[in-house]
């Protein structure tokens, strides 16, 4: 199982008129693959990369969370990526 490796600062995200936080790279990665709004561009797949990278300890943390957030502007769903944690 992998661990769940938390972000210093959550993002949020609104889809269908419900809104979500997502705070670690393991909720964005279930995001990026069972939740997603949109087919997903070119910012959609390389934060599906990222997370990958993040969760085989190969990057750190924020590498997901910026790649995420940069997905979520392209499928217009962010809404505020610097939450107070």
């Amino acid at each position: 199982m992998l661990r769940e490796i938390y972000w210093t600062k959550p993002v949020r995200v609104e889809t269908a008129g419900r809104f979500r936080v997502i705070s670690s790279t393991q909720a964005a990665a279930q995001w990026l693959l069972y939740h997603w709004p949109t087919e997903g561009g070119p910012e959609h797949r390389e934060a599906r990369v990222a997370c990958i990278a993040v969760l085989k300890n190969e990057q750190p943390p924020d590498l997901a969370r910026r790649a995420f957030i940069a997905a979520g502007k392209e499928a217009g769903i962010l809404i505020e990526p610097d939450i107070p944690g």
